[in-house]
This record gives C-alpha cells, sequence and structure tokens, in this order.
C-alpha cells in the first residue's frame, strides 16, 4: 500500500530483474566472493529503485491495468496490450511488513518466529475472475426478482403447450437438459434473529433439499454469522457417480 495517493493505493514491484539474475548465476557457476558481493549490491540498488517507482506510481502493473480498463471501455483492440498482458509471470514474491516483526520481542521469545504470510499463483487474477463471477450472479439475481429467469417462463410454456396439446421441439430440448448441481440459500434475515455470540447453541446446519437430476446434487448454505458457512449436500444412492 503506498500512502502518497489520496486513500492509499497498492502497486507491484517486480524483485526478478537483469542484476538479481546476474548475481544468482553468479553464485550458481561459483564465481568469486567478492565478485557475487558487488552483484549483490548492483542488485540490491536496482530492487530499491523500483520500490521507489511503485512509491511514486511510476510502477508498471497499475499502468497496464488501466491502460486494458480504458482500451476496454472505448472498444479498442490492442496489439501492444495483448502482447503484454500475456507475459507469464512465473515468479511472484512478497514480503511480511517489518514492523510486524518488530512487535515481537523474537530473542526471548522464539516460540513467536512464524513462517510469515502466503499467497497463491496468479491471486489477483483469481480476485478479477470471482468479481467478475459475483457480479453475474447478482445480475440474475436481479434478473429473477424482476420477471427475467428463465425457469418459470419455460414452465409457463410447458403448461400452455400441454393446455393447447402442442408439441414443441425446443421445449423438449430445453427441458430434458440437466440440471446437475441445484442450490439455494437460507434466508439471512433468519439468522439475524438469533444472537449467536451468546447463544451458539442456536446454530443449525439450515434447510435441504434433494438433487432434481438422478446423477446430481443437492446444496443448501446458510451464511451464519461472520465466521461460519454450513452446507447441506445430497445425491441419490441409487446413483453411482454421485
Amino acid at each position: 500500500m503506498t500512502r502518497l495517493f489520496r486513500e492509499g493505493r497498492t502497486e507491484t514491484v517486480r524483485s526478478c530483474s537483469n542484476e538479481s539474475c546476474a548475481f544468482v548465476r553468479a553464485l550458481e557457476e561459483g564465481e568469486e566472493a567478492e565478485e557475487c558481493r558487488r552483484l549483490l549490491r548492483c542488485a540490491s540498488e536496482r530492487h530499491q529503485n523500483l520500490y521507489r517507482l511503485a512509491m511514486t506510481g511510476g510502477g508498471i502493473d497499475r499502468h497496464l491495468f488501466c491502460l486494458y480498463v480504458v482500451s476496454k471501455y472505448l472498444g479498442l483492440d490492442s496489439a501492444f496490450l495483448k502482447e503484454v498482458l500475456s507475459e507469464p509471470w512465473r515468479l511472484s514474491t512478497s514480503q511480511t511488513a517489518v514492523q510486524q516483526v518488530e512487535l515481537f520481542d523474537l530473542v526471548n521469545h522464539p516460540e513467536f518466529i512464524s513462517c510469515g504470510g502466503g499467497f497463491g499463483p496468479e491471486a489477483e487474477e483469481c480476485r478479477r475472475l470471482l468479481r467478475c463471477a459475483s457480479e453475474r450472479h447478482q445480475n440474475l439475481y436481479r434478473l429473477a426478482m424482476t420477471g427475467g429467469g428463465i425457469d418459470r417462463h419455460l414452465f409457463c410454456l410447458y403448461v400452455v403447450s400441454k393446455y393447447l396439446g402442442l408439441d414443441s421441439a425446443f421445449l423438449k430440448e430445453v427441458l430434458s437438459e440437466p440440471w446437475r448441481l441445484s442450490t439455494s440459500q437460507t434466508a439471512v434475515q433468519q439468522v439475524e434473529l438469533f444472537d449467536l455470540v451468546n447463544h451458539p447453541e442456536f446454530i443449525s446446519c439450515g434447510g435441504g433439499f434433494g438433487p432434481v437430476a438422478d446423477d446430481g446434487y443437492g446444496v443448501s448454505y446458510s451464511i451464519v454469522g461472520e465466521n461460519m458457512i454450513n452446507f447441506h449436500i445430497s445425491c441419490k444412492h441409487s446413483c453411482p457417480h454421485t
């Protein structure tokens, strides 16, 4: 988090530089100690310079992301952005803030020493996809609330077709599609009726329901407060694959 900007911002320091690679290669090839120290100083100075650039808005990642957003907004196809953003970042590093380590007396209390935090590869991409999935889900939710869902429309067409005695190839195909995953949520308002902190005995797994396909699953979930999500997952014993 860089604090030189209003409300802060984040930026990435790319630690894999030509200078750091030269230092690692010198170690692997058994260069003289003095040469390795010289290359380490060069790599450290380069890293410090990249760090300062990131702090003052001169990093590359946020600039590229901004160009990407603007290109999508304007509907422009950029060969430059395609090439740059397709580059794989095979080494991703991060550091636990030194200020956190200084809170402990590690000399007299070595039991406080830990491996620090951790993160998975391409965390930013996972967050982006989660935001896209959440926005899509919210949009589907709004459509369902305002009569734009698909299930009741299809059911209505099915009822009308039976009433009129019509044979619809479209409905046959659509209604024969298996919905192997059926999910539903216990309303959050019901959970808020209980004081789950002082009365944890009121916590339950919520409701449940069966699958709508012979080889599918029925998943009922309940968000219980801030620290728990309960699931009911059901399937048919008659299906050997579930």
